[in-house]
């Protein structure tokens, strides 16, 4: 793609060593898909995490929400309120918790993800000469 159009181009494997993270980029911003030029390189910016760690905290509350999930399939809330006295409080306490746990997960979640993409990379012109710069 080779347009007049702005784009915004979020990738999640750019390299954390910045020699191969340029290269990187200046693979992206310079070069077509085919291989050629971009004659409107300037109007691309490309966003990525700066530490792949970041991507792992994401994953990390995906599991939980998938786990919380799971939990409420399986039936074990309803299974673990069995074993106690008064089994309809338990249930109603148990059901209280996980979902009030689920929200913090979620919002964790999606907070986590938005701040995934913390660097910003885009192709400028300085004195006619073009450099990539990053930003936080």
């Amino acid at each position: 793609m080779d347009t007049k159009k702005y784009v915004l181009i979020a990738c999640l494997k750019v390299p954390e060593r910045e020699e191969k993270r340029r290269a990187v980029l200046e693979e992206i911003l310079y070069r077509t898909k085919s291989g050629g030029l971009r004659r409107h390189a300037n109007i691309i910016y490309v966003t990525f995490p700066s530490r792949e760690e970041r991507i792992r905290w994401s994953l990390d509350y995906a599991k939980k929400l998938i786990a919380c999930e799971e939990v409420e399939r399986e039936g074990l809330i309803e299974k673990l309120a069995e074993t106690t006295g008064d089994k309809e409080i338990a249930r109603e306490v148990f059901k209280k918790k996980l979902e009030d746990y689920k929200v913090s997960v979620l919002n964790n979640l999606i907070g986590s993800t938005l701040g995934i993409f913390d660097m910003i990379a885009t192709r400028i012109t300085t004195e006619g000469v073009y450099r990539i710069l990053l930003r936080r």
